[in-house]
């Protein structure tokens, strides 16, 4: 689940409850489900919040690395109430923080605003990373020092978790059919994300292609688990961990060019908007002669139709596999009908079309009514000026909740056809 959907739920709760923390009211707790995290924020549900969504992170994380939940050190997140604009000051912080033999690492922040997810779940990916590496000190007085997690792990690790892969895939393929694509070196050095916003989506991107790639060798959550515990006590523990995969550097450059021949020969699908798909049908649907695919039996005995309807069908499977998910039924259709055409069942070929024709109809007017919902939404629930985006947002909870119990709307009628 999303911090966005986690606030979600603790956002409505908070308005049910008609409770908000003043700027210097005490802050509320609540601790996760495995106990390592505690939260204290305003109100008496965002503390909930903040850790269901950290305990689900970090489920997806132990997942990852094939390892059981045997934590040492507590993980504290601590979010004040702010009213300032400035970002800077609403950056997250971490940091690790001891009191004789009791170490915990603590995540600091602002609201409102919502701390950006992304962030926030790179973040606790960290935490959770120092955790591990950590654990390995020595008892006892004396200096100690904590493990420093790369760069590339922590945002390797978040885009793995939380990413949205197809937009990273794509970033990805871009990078690897560059003029110059980057070294693995250079991806493993990097010491903090680049200012350009260009040169930081690149990183993002070849991050985690990087850390999913070490994922998919074998036991590869094991040997990045391994990494992680001898990060502290050794400076090549990378080497140590993947000798047997990699002799040397130059074996690790020559399988990352591999990693990234394999996206530069990759096909990344785009998803179309429901009108962009509808062009691209309706265009599909008139075949080069002017002739409508609908109305081709009437032309069944014409030199080289069935030819000329094969790289049609062709095409329309290739606007399936990108195509809004509204038209996917209509499109199906229209290829079954295709098919039937070229294999002269012409009765077969009549239904189907007929078919596609009336599944097409009713995408377009769902399309229509979402878009109409969509604007009416947008316009009535405007907050105005960034300021009151906040206070807004608890506005619109409340509002929505109110259009749900009332009737269900284009929107909603749409997205239950994904839960049956």
């Amino acid at each position: 689940m999303s911090l966005g959907r986690w606030l979600w739920v603790g956002l409505v709760l908070q308005i049910v409850g008609g409770s908000w923390a003043g700027t210097n009211a005490p802050l509320n707790t609540a601790s996760s489900v495995s106990r390592q995290f505690t939260a204290y924020a305003p109100g008496p549900v965002l503390p909930v919040a903040f850790c269901g969504f950290a305990e689900h992170l970090k489920n997806e994380w132990l997942d990852r690395l094939a390892v059981p939940d045997h934590w040492h050190d507590p993980i504290v997140l601590v979010f004040r109430e702010t009213l300032t604009s400035n970002t800077s000051a609403r950056a997250l912080r971490l940091q690790i923080v001891q009191i004789g033999p009791v170490r915990k690492y603590e995540i600091s922040g602002w609201v409102p605003p919502a701390p950006e997810e992304a962030a926030l779940a790179a973040t606790i990916v960290e935490a959770l990373c120092l955790e591990i590496a950590n654990r390995s000190r020595l008892p006892g007085p004396g200096v100690w020092t904590s493990a420093q997690i790369p760069r590339w792990l922590i945002d390797g690790l978040a885009g793995v978790i939380q990413g949205d892969p197809d937009r990273l895939l794509t970033v990805a393929h871009r990078s690897a059919t560059a003029a110059r694509p980057p070294l693995v070196s250079a991806v493993l050095g990097m010491a903090e994300l680049p200012a350009d916003e260009v040169a930081r989506e690149l990183f993002l991107a070849n991050a985690w292609l990087l850390t999913d790639s070490l994922l998919r060798l074998p036991n590869g959550g094991g040997k990045l688990y391994q990494f992680l515990t001898r990060l502290r006590t050794s400076e090549g523990a990378f080497a140590e961990v993947y000798q047997v995969d990699f002799a040397d550097a130059v074996a690790m450059e020559k399988w990352w060019s591999l990693v990234l021949a394999h996206q530069a020969t990759s096909v990344i699908p785009q998803d179309w908007t429901a009108s962009a798909t509808a062009a691209q049908l309706t265009a599909l649907l008139r075949l080069p002669d002017g002739q409508a695919f609908n109305d081709l039996y009437r032309h069944s005995d014409q030199a080289g139709l069935r030819d000329v309807v094969g790289k049609r069908v062709a095409e329309l499977e290739q606007l399936r596999s990108c195509a809004h998910p509204l038209y996917w039924s209509a499109l199906a259709a229209y290829i079954e009908a295709g098919r039937w055409l070229v294999d002269d069942q012409l009765s077969r070929y009549r239904r189907a079309v007929a078919r596609g024709d009336q599944l097409r109809r009713a995408a377009r007017r769902q399309a229509e009514a979402i878009s109409v919902t969509l604007d009416w939404a947008e316009q009535k629930y405007t907050t105005g000026s960034p300021s009151n985006v906040w206070t807004g947002y608890f506005q619109t909870i409340e509002q929505l909740e109110n259009l749900k119990r009332e009737h269900h709307d284009p929107i909603s009628d749409y997205l239950d056809r994904f839960d049956k």
